[in-house]
């Protein structure tokens, strides 16, 4: 973990937000709209539903964005809340941002049920039962009692996380680029075992992938 004064924000930039509401941890995706250094940083108010979330000033926020290779935490206060032109918060401006480099080679060893709902962009009839295992910011191993499909083919995942505040499901493209068949050696049974590299469109995609690795890299080192 590494502390920085300074971080290049940029305007439309994506950030997640960590609020204690309603005694328990709710995180929350929005954009930054402006900010002036040692002042603030102006984001847009988060919403549910449609509907804006009421935030009050005071609120201690904790704050995570996605620069490059690197995911940047911060806390800061509301200083500021308004509803016209339209609903927006203004954070102050936080003193340093801690940093974590995340590589995209550096995976965190799990087991969790997912499943494989399309494939080469054809829902299945049958929804694929799998285990996803070893993932990373790039990619994970993935395990399946039945094959699915070649090296090339793309798949649609489906699987449950649990960031922060509860659990997340996170629906990941990715494309196969090995395959093999073996003995797993925790069951005795001949799976196939399928090397996969996330086809990730959306900065949102890619930070919340990038926040379940944070997390769990974290709880390693700790």
């Amino acid at each position: 973990m590494m502390k920085d004064k300074n971080i290049s924000l940029t305007v439309g930039q994506e950030l997640q937000i960590e609020v204690y509401l309603n005694d328990k941890i709710n995180r929350f995706s929005t954009l930054i709209i402006g900010y002036l250094e040692k002042q603030s940083v102006i984001i847009l108010t988060p919403t549910i539903n449609g509907r804006c979330l009421i935030l009050r000033e005071g609120l201690q926020v904790t704050g995570r964005l996605l620069s490059g290779n690197r995911v940047y935490g911060f806390s800061a206060k509301i200083s500021a809340v308004a509803l016209k032109p339209y609903p927006h918060l203004h954070l102050q401006f936080p003193k340093e941002f801690e940093s974590l480099q995340i590589r995209e080679t550096e995976r965190v060893g799990i087991v969790i049920p997912a499943e494989v709902t399309h494939i080469n962009n054809k829902e299945l009839d049958n929804i694929g039962l799998i285990d996803v295992m070893d993932v990373s910011t790039g990619g994970a191993l993935i395990r399946s009692i039945e094959m699915l499909a070649g090296v090339n083919m793309t798949l649609l995942i489906k699987f449950t996380v649990d960031i922060g505040d509860g659990d997340k499901v996170l629906t990941v493209p990715a494309i196969i680029r090995n395959e093999r068949k073996q003995i797993d050696k925790n069951t005795g049974e001949s799976c196939y075992f399928y090397g996969l590299q996330f086809d990730l469109k959306s900065t949102r995609d890619k930070l919340m992938v990038q926040g379940f690795i944070y997390e769990k890299i974290l709880q390693s080192r700790n």
